[in-house]
Formats: structure tokens, sequence, C-alpha cells
């Protein structure tokens, strides 16, 4: 049976690049995705994995807050024991092989290694400027 996965959300933190013990560059991520308005404001968080190309990619183009679309997502799931709450716990992931980066998501539309925008020139203050004259040059 094949089942795919296509999500949209915003990073919840940078995406950081690790190396697993077969020497596989791999990342881990979250991403959040709100539904509704106001009081009934929700959100979801869904965790992430990408190996490879697809993971460099991520870490050096998305930050948080970025939003961007994964898919042809494979889930798996493992449990684990809440020691805490002595309490046997699910835990599942997206792997995740393709990543679209979405147009005009605000902060993200540039890479982590680009400049940052120059400074906007501030105009003077309407108190500041002359006082309107017919010699003009122009």
């Amino acid at each position: 049976m094949l089942n795919n996965l296509t999500y949209m959300g915003r990073f919840v933190a940078d995406p950081e690049l690790a190396t697993g013990s077969n020497g596989t560059s791999y990342t881990r991520f979250c991403l959040a995705q709100d539904e509704g308005k106001g009081d009934k404001k929700t959100t979801t968080y869904l965790d992430f994995v990408a190996y490879g190309k697809t993971a460099e990619t991520i870490c050096k183009f998305c930050k948080k807050g970025q939003l961007i679309t994964v898919d042809q997502c494979r889930v798996t799931t493992s449990m684990y024991e809440d020691k805490a709450k002595d309490v046997k716990r699910k835990n599942i992931t997206f792997t995740t092989n393709h990543i679209e980066f979405v147009p005009g998501s605000g902060n993200g539309e540039t890479s982590k290694d680009a400049p940052a925008p120059a400074a906007k020139p501030t105009s003077a203050p309407v108190d500041n400027a002359p006082a309107a004259s017919d010699d003009l040059p122009f």
C-alpha cells in the first residue's frame, strides 16, 4: 500500500544538519500549521526527517518561520516509554524526499548566507523640508 503526505507548514526552529554513523547527512525538523481564527485557532505540529541532498538543501536555505511544502513523505512510527509518567508513547515521524519553497512566504525567501538587505533611506521630517519656491532649478 502506498501512502503519500503533502504538508505545508512553517519551521518551528532553524534546521540543523547532522551526520549519521554511516556518513549520511540528515536533518530533523518540525513544521507548524495554524488553523482557525481567534479563540478557535489551533496549531498542529508534525515532525519530519530528510536525508542526503534534501537535508543539505533544507539546512542551507530554510530558517525558522519559513513556509515550505513537503511531499513524497513516508510515515515511520516508534514506541517509547515515558519514564517520568511510566506510560508508553507513540512517536510519528514523516520522512520526506522532496520540498518546495513557497513564493512570497515572508521571512525565508533568502538564503541564510545572503547579505541582509540595505537599510531604507529615511526621509527628512516635514518640519525640515525647504519652503516651496518658484526659484527651484527643476
